[in-house]
C-alpha cells in the first residue's frame, strides 16, 4: 500500500502511530530492525525516527490526523522505476536458475548453481547490476497484496550479503565478495 500522499496515509493514522512506536521489533515503521543499545550505534543514512519525530506522529494521530498546509510540503521524492536499468542498458543479462525453498523452514544460505552466459571469449566487466524478479501481479480482488514475487532474497540481502564469482570452463573460479554492512 502506498503512503505517499496525505489522502493515502490519513486512514492509517492510528496504525502508523502504533507501528512507529514499536521501534526495534518486527513490524516497525520504517522497517529498520536495529537494537540501538547493542553494538554499532550510528549508521549512515539511518532511517530511524527520533523521539521528537515519534512524539509528533503520535500527537498527529491522537488529535485527528489533520492535514497540514500543502505549501509547507517538501518537493516530492522522485520514485525509482523498478522496470528500468539504473546503470544503462546492459550488454548481457544473465538469469540465475530458480531455487525452491520449503515453507516454514529456516532461512536458506547457499550458493546458486552456475548460470551460463553464452559467451565464447573473455570480456571485461565495467559494471554489474543485480535485479529481483517481481512477476506476480498485485492483487486487485481485495485479498492480500504481495510486495514481492518468487525470489528468495531481498534487495537488502543483495547489497549486504552478496558474493559473486566468475569461472571459465577448464579454469578455476575467481571469487569476490562485497560487504556493505554500513553503506
Amino acid at each position: 500500500m502506498s503512503l505517499i500522499t496525505y489522502q493515502q496515509a490519513r486512514p492509517w493514522a492510528k496504525s502508523i502511530k502504533e507501528r512507529t512506536l514499536i521501534r526495534d521489533r518486527r513490524g516497525v515503521m520504517p522497517p529498520w530492525y536495529i537494537e540501538k543499545t547493542i553494538g554499532i550505534q550510528h549508521y549512515k543514512n539511518d532511517p530511524s525516527l527520533s523521539d521528537l519525530e515519534l512524539a509528533k506522529i503520535a500527537k498527529w494521530a491522537d488529535t485527528g490526523a489533520k492535514e497540514g498546509d500543502p505549501k509547507d510540503l517538501p518537493p516530492p521524492v522522485p520514485l525509482i522505476d523498478g522496470t528500468k536499468w539504473t546503470l544503462g542498458e546492459p550488454d548481457l543479462i544473465v538469469s540465475t536458475p530458480e531455487v525452491t525453498v520449503k515453507a516454514g523452514v529456516p532461512d536458506w544460505w547457499g550458493e546458486l548453481a552456475p548460470a551460463p552466459t553464452g559467451l565464447t571469449e573473455d570480456r571485461w566487466v565495467k559494471s554489474v547490476e543485480m535485479r529481483e524478479v517481481n512477476d506476480i501481479p498485485p492483487d486487485t480482488g481485495g485479498g492480500r497484496a504481495t510486495v514481492g514475487a518468487r525470489y528468495v532474497f531481498s534487495s537488502h540481502d543483495l547489497d549486504h550479503h552478496r558474493s559473486r564469482s566468475a569461472s571459465r570452463a577448464g579454469r578455476g573460479r575467481r571469487r569476490g565478495q562485497r560487504n556493505l554492512a554500513h553503506p
